[in-house]
C-alpha cells in the first residue's frame, strides 16, 4: 500500500445564515452573516489544493434543507472544479440536514463529485497518480430526515490490500438514536476499515490515535453559540509503515465566543458606573482581537460575542433596577467602540450574574443552612448519583449534552456549563434570602 493524505469534512450546512442579533448590522458584520458558511467551505477546498490531498470525503449535511438555493449549489460546483483540475475526487453521503429524497440539485457539479447511494453501502475506489487505485471510500447515504438502523453493519470491504475509508453520519453513543445508533467498539470491530470519517456532531472529536481511526472534523463555520470556537476539518495521512496521523486544521472566519468578565478581579477597581463596566469589558474584547495570530492562508474575520458579567459590587443594585436599559446601555456601548474594528468584534448579547457583596465566607461559618446548601450543590456537581437525581427534578426539558443537534427544538442540552450556571445562581439566590440584601 502507499501512503495517502485526505481532507475529511462535514456538517458544512453550505448557505445557511450565521444567527446575529442586531437591527441593521454594519457592512462587515452583514456580509459575514450571509457568506460565512460558504467561505468556510471555500477554505476546505484550498486546504485540500495546498496539502495535496488525493481526494476529499463529506460526511453528511453538505446542505441545509432551507439553505439548498442555487446560490449554495453553484459555490459547491465551482470549487469542486477547482479540486477536478488538480484531480481530486469528491465522496459525498447525504445526512438528516440534505437526504437523497429531497435532492434538488438544479446545477451540474463535475465528473469528480460522487453523492454515494442511499438504499445499501456503496464503494468507490481512489485512483493514485499512477493509476492504480490506492484506497476505497465506502458509504451509505440518508434518503430521509433520519436512519434508525445500523448500516454500519453492511459496510463490507474486499479485503485490506487498499485504505478503507467509511463514511457514516451518526450520532454515535446515544442509546436511542434516529441517526444511526452505533458505538465505538461496534466501529472499531467491523473489519478492515482503517479511518472512519464520522459526521453530525458539529464540534470536533478524535476517538483514537491509531488505525482504526475513529474522527468527527466538528462544523467549518459555526452558525450560532451552540457552535462556538473555531472550526475547521481533518487532514488525514495514512501511512503502511506506522507513520499515520490526523490533524485538525482551524478554517472558520467567524468565531462565536462566549467570554465571562468577573468584575471584581481587582477588588481595588471594581466598576461603579455603566461607563466603568463598558471599559472593563472593553479591556477583555482589545485582549481577544491582540491575541490573533498571523494566519495569512484563514485569517479571522469577526468575532460575534455573548459577555457573561459576574462578581459582586455595588453596581449590582443600579443592574438589578433598571436591568433591560442598563442592558441596551452596555450593548449600544460596545458595538459604537468596536465599530470599524478589523477583525470585527460584534456584541451580540451581555448577561448579567452580578451579586450583591454577599460575605460567603461568614456565611459558611455562621449560618448551618447555608453550609448545607453549599453541600448539596458541591454533590450535585461532583456525584454522578445526584446529578441524575437533579436532572429528574428539572424536568424533562433538559435531555442530552449539548453534543449533538437536538431531536426535539423545545428540549434543551444540559451541559457541564449550564449545570453549573443552575446551581451557581441558586446559591446565590438563596445567600441573598438569607442575609436579606435580595428583599424588596
Amino acid at each position: 500500500m502507499e501512503g495517502i493524505k485526505f481532507i475529511h469534512t462535514a456538517d458544512v450546512h453550505l448557505g445557511s445564515l450565521l444567527h446575529i442579533v442586531g437591527g441593521e448590522l454594519p457592512p462587515a458584520v452583514e456580509q459575514a452573516a450571509i457568506a460565512a458558511t460558504m467561505e468556510g467551505f471555500g477554505r476546505v477546498c484550498h486546504a485540500a489544493l495546498k496539502n495535496r490531498v488525493d481526494f476529499v470525503v463529506i460526511s453528511g449535511d453538505l446542505y441545509d434543507r432551507e439553505a439548498r438555493s442555487l446560490k449554495a449549489m453553484s459555490f459547491f460546483a465551482e470549487k469542486c472544479r477547482l479540486l477536478e483540475e488538480a484531480g481530486i475526487p469528491v465522496l459525498v453521503i447525504a445526512g438528516n440536514h440534505d437526504p437523497l429524497k429531497e435532492k434538488q440539485d438544479l446545477i451540474r457539479v463535475p465528473d469528480n463529485v460522487k453523492v454515494l447511494r442511499g438504499n445499501r453501502p456503496e464503494i468507490v475506489e481512489i485512483p493514485g497518480p499512477k493509476g492504480n487505485s490506492v484506497a476505497r471510500v465506502i458509504g451509505q447515504s440518508y434518503q430521509s430526515g433520519s436512519l434508525d438502523k445500523g448500516i454500519h453493519f453492511d459496510y463490507k470491504v474486499p479485503d485490506r490490500e487498499l485504505w478503507n475509508i467509511a463514511l457514516l453520519h451518526t450520532q454515535l453513543e446515544a442509546p436511542s438514536s434516529r441517526y444511526i445508533p452505533c458505538s465505538l467498539t461496534q466501529l472499531k470491530e467491523m473489519p478492515d476499515i482503517h479511518y472512519w470519517a464520522l459526521g453530525h456532531i458539529h464540534r470536533y472529536r478524535s476517538f483514537s490515535d491509531d488505525i482504526p481511526f475513529i474522527a468527527y472534523p466538528g462544523i467549518p463555520q459555526g452558525r450560532d453559540f451552540g457552535e462556538t470556537g473555531r472550526g475547521g476539518c481533518i487532514l488525514a495521512g495514512l501511512d503502511p509503515f506506522g507513520q499515520s496521523e490526523i490533524s485538525f486544521i482551524p478554517l472558520a472566519p467567524v468565531v462565536y465566543k462566549r467570554v465571562e468578565i468577573h468584575m471584581d478581579d481587582d477588588p481595588t477597581n471594581v466598576p461603579e458606573t455603566l461607563p466603568d463596566l463598558v471599559d472593563r469589558i472593553c479591556l477583555e474584547g482589545d485582549r481577544i482581537l491582540e491575541a490573533l495570530g498571523e494566519d495569512e492562508d484563514y485569517p479571522i474575520e469577526g468575532y460575534v460575542v455573548e459577555w457573561t458579567i459576574r462578581g459582586r459590587g455595588a453596581i449590582h443594585s443600579q443592574l438589578r433596577e433598571q436591568e433591560q436599559e442598563s442592558l441596551e446601555f452596555l450593548i449600544n456601548s460596545l458595538r459604537e467602540q468596536y465599530e470599524g474594528s478589523s477583525p470585527f468584534l460584534w456584541t451580540d448579547s451581555i448577561i448579567l450574574r452580578t451579586q450583591s457583596p454577599i460575605d460567603y465566607t461568614d456565611l459558611l461559618e455562621n449560618s448551618p443552612v447555608f453550609r448545607e446548601v453549599d453541600r448539596i450543590i458541591g454533590l450535585c456537581l461532583e456525584d454522578k448519583e445526584m446529578r441524575g437525581r437533579l436532572m429528574n427534578e428539572l424536568g424533562v426539558i433538559w435531555k442530552g449534552d449539548g453534543d449533538h443537534e437536538a431531536e426535539n427544538d423545545l428540549r434543551f442540552h444540559m451541559d457541564d456549563a449550564s449545570l453549573r450556571e443552575i446551581l451557581y445562581r441558586a446559591r446565590y439566590l438563596i445567600a441573598e434570602r438569607l442575609t436579606g440584601k435580595g428583599e424588596g
